[in-house]
C-alpha cells in the first residue's frame, strides 16, 4: 500500500508507516527510520547512489538496496513477496518481477579471428511494461575487458544486439565469459555466455631442393652430363608440383606452432672423370606433422664410366655409360641421354622441375637442361628448378640451362660447366673436354624454402627475406632456419 510523506517538510519532522517512525533529516533531505539506515523516500530511485543506500519506492510501498555483487550494481528489493495488502484487500501483484528474456542468447560463440565483428542478441520484455536496458559484464575480478577484445562491447539498446571487435594479435587467442543483462531499473534477468577466439593459419609452401652438381670429363673423348634440378614441391595457388604434379594440400596451423624450414646446399660438380654429388633435400617439419620433403637433384654423369644420379630430378648421362637417371615422382623429371660415336661426344641434358633433361644425339652439341616451373608465390611470376645443359666434346657450345637457372654446359672448345643460380634448385652445366683439357661440372644451385600466409609469424630464425603481397605475408628462407605463428 503506498503512502505519501509529508511534502515540505521541516528538519525533525516524523512520519508514521507500516508501525516504522520516519525522521526527516532537512541537511540530508532524506526521511531515516528511527532504528536503520538513511532512506532516500522518492517515486525514482535516487540518482548517484552508493553500495548499501536504501529507497522507498512511495508509489509501491517497498524498500530496495542499492547492491554490487562484483560485476555489477544494481537495487535489490528487499520484501520481494511483495509489500502489506492494503485495507481493500488490493496486492501489488507482479510490480518488481524480472524481464522474461524471449530471444536467447547462444551459451556459446566463436569471435572471429580475422578481426571483423559478430554479434550476438539478447531480448527481453519486463511484465509491468518497464523500458528495458541492456548490459554486459566480464566474468573476472575486475570486470576489464577481455584480452581476446580489440575494444569495448557495443550494445543496441533497441533490439539487445551485442556486437563484438575481436582483435587480430595471436598471442591474445583463448577464452573468456560474459553476463549479459536486462534490466528494468529494480531487477534483472541475466545470461551466461562463453567465448573463445582461435587463431588457425593457412600456411602455403614452395619447398625446392637444391640441384645436382653437372658432370666432369676427362682429357678423352667424352662430355660430362647437366645436373638435375632439386625436387619441387608447391602448394600455392593451383600451381603445379615439379613431375607435372598438381598442386599440394596447404598446412594448417596454430598460435604457437614452430616450423624448422631445412634448405638443400647444391651439389658439386664432377672433376674430370669422377662422381659429383646430389643436391641437399629441403623440407618444412613441425611436430605432430608430415615432414615436406624435397629430394635433391641428381648429378650429371661424367667420362670412364661414371653414371648419372636420380634425384628430384635426374642428371644427364655421359657418354660411355648412357645410362637413364630418373627423377622423384611429382617433383621432377628425368634425366636426358648421351651420344658418343665416331667421335661425336655430347651429354645429356639435366632433368629440370617442369620438362625432362634433352637426350643429346648425332651431329648435336651438349644437350639442354629440362625446364623448371614457374609460380607466383611471391607476387610475380618466376621460374625455378632448371636442369643443367650437358658438355660438349672438343665443340663450340654445350647445351643451354634449363629455364629456372640451370647451368649452360661448356661454352667453347674445353671448358668448364656453369653453375646452377643460388636459391633456385636448378642443376649445374656439364663440363666439356678436349684431348688437352679436363673439365669440371658446375655446381647445382642451393635451394629455396618460401612461405606465404595471412598470419604474421611471432618470430624468425635463419634471416628470411620477409615481404608482403596484398594482405599476405611471405617468408623465404636461403638458408635454415625457424618461423614461430
Amino acid at each position: 500500500m503506498a503512502t505519501n510523506f509529508p511534502n515540505s517538510p521541516s528538519n525533525g519532522a516524523t512520519h508514521t508507516f507500516g508501525g516504522t517512525v520516519y525522521t526527516y533529516n532537512s541537511t540530508k533531505g532524506v526521511w531515516k527510520a528511527a532504528a536503520g539506515e538513511a532512506v532516500t523516500i522518492s517515486d525514482t530511485p535516487p540518482s548517484n547512489p552508493g553500495t548499501g543506500d536504501l529507497w522507498f519506492d512511495s508509489t509501491v510501498a517497498k524498500t530496495y538496496i542499492y547492491y554490487n555483487d562484483g560485476s555489477s550494481s544494481q537495487w535489490v528489493q528487499l520484501n520481494p513477496s511483495g509489500g502489506s495488502d492494503g485495507a481493500d484487500g488490493a496486492d501489488a501483484t507482479g510490480d518488481g518481477e524480472s524481464p522474461i528474456v524471449y530471444t536467447e542468447p547462444a551459451t556459446s560463440h566463436t569471435l572471429n579471428s580475422d578481426g571483423t565483428t559478430s554479434t550476438v542478441q539478447m531480448q527481453a520484455v519486463d511484465p509491468e511494461g518497464t523500458a528495458i536496458t541492456y548490459g554486459i559484464a566480464y566474468a573476472n575480478s575486475t570486470n576489464a575487458l577481455p584480452d581476446q577484445l580489440a575494444s569495448a562491447t557495443t550494445i543496441d539498446q533497441s533490439t539487445g544486439t551485442y556486437t563484438f571487435t575481436p582483435t587480430t594479435t595471436t598471442s591474445n587467442g583463448g577464452n573468456f565469459k560474459a553476463r549479459l543483462s536486462a534490466s528494468d531499473g529494480i531487477t534483472s534477468a541475466t545470461r551466461f555466455v562463453n567465448f573463445s577466439l582461435e587463431f588457425s593459419h593457412t600456411l602455403h609452401y614452395l619447398v625446392i631442393a637444391g640441384g645436382g652438381g653437372g658432370g666432369g670429363s676427362n682429357s678423352g673423348f667424352a662430355a660430362g652430363g647437366g645436373g638435375g634440378a632439386g625436387g619441387y614441391r608447391s602448394s600455392w595457388n593451383n600451381e603445379s608440383s615439379g613431375g607435372g604434379a598438381s598442386a599440394e594440400s596447404a598446412i594448417t596451423g596454430s598460435p604457437g606452432d614452430v616450423y624448422t624450414i631445412t634448405v638443400g646446399a647444391g651439389g658439386s660438380g664432377a672433376v674430370g672423370n669422377g662422381a659429383g654429388t646430389n643436391g641437399g633435400n629441403s623440407s618444412i617439419a613441425k611436430t605432430g606433422m608430415t615432414t615436406i620433403t624435397s629430394v635433391g637433384g641428381g648429378y650429371g654423369g661424367s667420362s670412364a664410366g661414371v653414371s648419372p644420379a636420380s634425384g628430384g630430378s635426374g642428371g644427364g648421362a655421359a657418354p660411355y655409360d648412357n645410362t637413364l637417371a630418373n627423377g622423384t615422382a611429382n617433383q621432377g623429371y628425368n634425366g636426358g641421354l648421351a651420344y658418343g660415336s665416331g667421335g661425336d661426344f655430347s651429354g645429356g641434358g639435366g632433368g629440370g622441375a617442369g620438362a625432362v633433361g634433352a637426350s643429346a644425339s648425332a651431329g648435336s652439341e651438349g644437350a639442354d637442361g629440362g625446364a623448371g616451373v614457374a609460380s607466383t608465390i611471391t607476387g610475380s611470376s618466376v621460374y625455378r628448378a632448371g636442369g643443367g645443359g650437358g658438355g660438349d666434346w672438343n665443340g663450340p657450345n654445350g647445351g643451354t640451362g634449363g629455364n629456372g637457372g640451370g647451368g649452360d654446359g661448356n661454352q667453347s672448345a674445353g671448358s668448364d660447366g656453369v653453375n646452377g643460380t643460388a636459391n633456385t634448385g636448378s642443376g649445374g652445366g656439364g663440363g666439356g673436354a678436349t684431348s688437352s683439357y679436363v673439365a669440371t661440372g658446375g655446381d647445382g644451385g642451393s635451394g629455396v624454402v618460401i612461405i606465404r600466409t595471412s598470419m604474421q609469424a611471432a618470430s624468425t630464425t635463419g634471416s628470411p627475406v620477409e615481404t608482403t603481397d596484398g594482405s599476405d605475408f611471405i617468408y623465404q628462407f636461403n638458408a635454415d632456419g625457424t618461423i614461430t605463428f
